[in-house]
């Protein structure tokens, strides 16, 4: 077991800021437009919100290929429009383990209105406000952007939807204006916008460098993982129908698109898919908005509703209009396709800032990168921030190794690294994050024991649940201390200043044999106590031959004569001079070379003068 005291020493920390990371989960069989309406107006809302994803549930699953594109996702909330049973929280705890676990219930949507079931308080994700002004100020030299102020009207009308899933809308707040103002921009008031308007609005801007609102909440944010080619999730997808399907699988298509690719989807109603002009418009659009290579210039025309014959024919008219390409597909609710997420491919990402922090009683302060256009501070709203902390750096000092903590999904074990009452959690790949509001220039860390990180692992009285509605489990431990024997042990290596240092010793032939003779534990010591036993045995029956059974008299005897014969005690231990661990090596590396033993390490060391000169001075 490890030592109990924690480092005090001074550590080196990298540390990285993202935004939160939301997984909404809703039943399909009762969801409604108003409530992924609601999703996505939240989402397009916050930095970051495109790689928020969008998946189906019936409270005790979640389909597989949906639960293999979650747990790549690695959300850092989980939040549920639907109760989700005990099991299947175990399940994304187990796999995930997010900060927080929202789930709406009967009860809360009797006190809630159906507008308000998504809090922005619960999720605290900074808003999309700074970033206009940031990305006018910082904008290249070749060309200008333009921006597209679609103001929502919170009305879930079929046109609304349309526009909200497509280019995104923003709520039309006064700050929201003011995040506009002196920068070249339009605004569209999507409550007297049809759908033909506004896609002749944006094809009439496709030779600007024009940013809507969805494209807004993905600026300078990132997939959490680099994924693995699949063709399928390649080129440009068309989603058709109106089912909750479509539209998670419209939404989701932000987390597989490649970057540099430009626009690679978009959602259709199905009143809209038939229409000519509409997919003479679409058309046109995609052809400049999708900037697919060669290899991609590929369509598929995707749904979990229509049917197959519907799809082709949408599928020809809109190949007709794009000039490219494209196929029908028709999805079952289980199938949603998603890559595996590429080996090797998490961790801190650049640009990280890297700290040494020095520790007072097992505690210090770091300080973590912004993101460069947070501009006003607010004590609710901040974001996430990645941090690869050294482990026990003073076990390796005489290494060129510098591990990091890497810890598992476990209830507990991120809250013992932090403040109290912080929101925080194991990432996929063992790293800790934690949230931050704005308003905080650093984040206090501790750095718990060894054996602080074994007993919450075993604990199981933890939960990340907002409301806990179950009773905890029993106490199956009451304490956790390192054993006598561990404690020799530890003693033992801090002889060596290190384990990799005590392990490099007694890997030595030459160093283990020698220990163990003067700890009077020989390689043959098995062989001579059984050689004692034999003689004991041999000196009984000399003076009487008769056997001896199970349920004779001399079974007694026998036993107190051994009883009596075998006392082993530890020989007194062995002090050897220089010049008798000279003379030892001189024999043990003839005995070895003549049996044939460890002859590549016997020839390479031919003299006690490398040992004297490397080990004692």
């Amino acid at each position: 077991m490890a030592n109990d005291i924690a480092p005090q020493n001074p550590i080196f920390i990298s540390t990285w800021s993202r935004p939160k990371r939301v997984a909404f989960l809703v039943n399909p069989d009762s969801t409604n437009v108003s409530e992924i309406n609601q999703i996505i107006r939240y989402c397009v809302g916050c930095w970051g919100g495109r790689f928020n994803g969008i998946f189906p549930t019936t409270g005790t699953e979640i389909p597989e290929q949906w639960w293999k594109a979650m747990v790549v996702l690695d959300p850092d909330i989980v939040f549920s429009f639907f109760p989700l049973e005990e099991k299947l929280i175990w399940k994304i705890n187990r796999h995930i383990l997010p900060a927080r676990i929202f789930d709406i219930t009967p009860k809360d949507r009797d006190q809630l209105s159906q507008r308000n079931l998504l809090s922005t308080y619960d999720i605290g994700a900074i808003d999309v406000q700074p970033l206009p002004r940031f990305v006018w100020v910082t904008r290249g030299w070749s060309q200008d952007p333009f921006f597209l102020y679609i103001k929502d009207f919170w009305e879930d009308t079929p046109d609304l939807t349309f526009v909200l899933r497509n280019f995104g809308t923003l709520s039309p707040v006064v700050s929201m204006d003011a995040a506009f103002r002196d920068l070249p921009y339009e605004t569209l008031e999507s409550k007297n916008i049809m759908p033909k308007a506004v896609l002749e609005k944006v094809i009439s801007r496709v030779y600007s460098r024009t940013i809507t609102p969805i494209d807004l909440c993905a600026m300078f944010a990132n997939f959490p993982a680099p994924l693995e080619y699949q063709p399928f999730t390649r080129g440009f997808h068309l989603v058709v129908g109106d089912s909750p399907h479509d539209a998670m699988y419209a939404w989701n298509r932000g987390l597989t698109s490649e970057s540099g690719q430009g626009r690679t989807w978009f959602w259709l109603p199905s009143s809209l898919a038939e229409t000519s002009e509409i997919i003479r418009l679409l058309g046109e659009w995609i052809r400049f908005a999708f900037w697919g290579h060669n290899y991609d210039h590929i369509g598929r025309v995707i749904s979990y509703s229509l049917e197959t014959d519907q799809l082709k024919s949408i599928a020809e008219g809109i190949k007709e209009a794009a000039h490219f390409y494209f196929e029908s597909i028709r999805l079952n609710p289980e199938q949603f396709p998603f890559p595996n997420a590429h080996p090797g491919g998490r961790g801190i990402r650049e640009p990280r800032h890297v700290e040494q922090i020095p520790l007072s009683e097992s505690k210090g302060l770091v300080r973590f990168p912004s993101p460069p256009f947070v501009a006003d501070a607010h004590p609710n709203f901040g974001w996430m921030v990645d941090l690869e902390i050294q482990y026990h750096p003073e076990r390796y000092g005489y290494t060129n190794i510098r591990p990091s903590w890497n810890l598992p999904k476990h209830l507990g074990i991120a809250e013992k690294f932090f403040d109290p009452y912080r929101q925080c959690r194991v990432v996929t790949g063992g790293l800790l994050s934690a949230a931050i509001a704005s308003t905080e220039p650093s984040i206090g860390i501790r750095i718990p024991s060894d054996l602080t990180v074994v007993w919450t692992y075993l604990e199981k009285h933890h939960s990340n649940r907002h409301s806990r509605r179950t009773k905890g489990p029993p106490v199956r431990f009451r304490s956790l201390r390192v054993s006598d024997k561990g404690k020799y042990l530890q003693g033992l290596i801090q002889l060596f200043g290190n384990l990799f240092s005590c392990g490099h010793f007694f890997e030595d032939p030459f160093w283990r044999n020698t220990l163990l003779f003067m700890a009077g534990r020989p390689t043959d010591d098995f062989s001579t106590r059984k050689n004692r036993v034999h003689q004991a045995l041999g000196d009984f029956f000399a003076g009487n031959a008769s056997p001896v059974t199970v349920e004779g008299s001399r079974l007694d005897e026998l036993a107190d004569f051994m009883a009596r014969r075998l006392l082993f005690r530890d020989p007194p231990p062995q002090v050897l001079t220089k010049e008798q661990l000279r003379s030892r090596f001189g024999q043990l590396r003839g005995e070895a070379l003549k049996a044939g033993q460890d002859t590549d390490y016997r020839q390479a060391r031919t003299n006690f003068d490398e040992y004297k000169d490397r080990e004692f001075e």
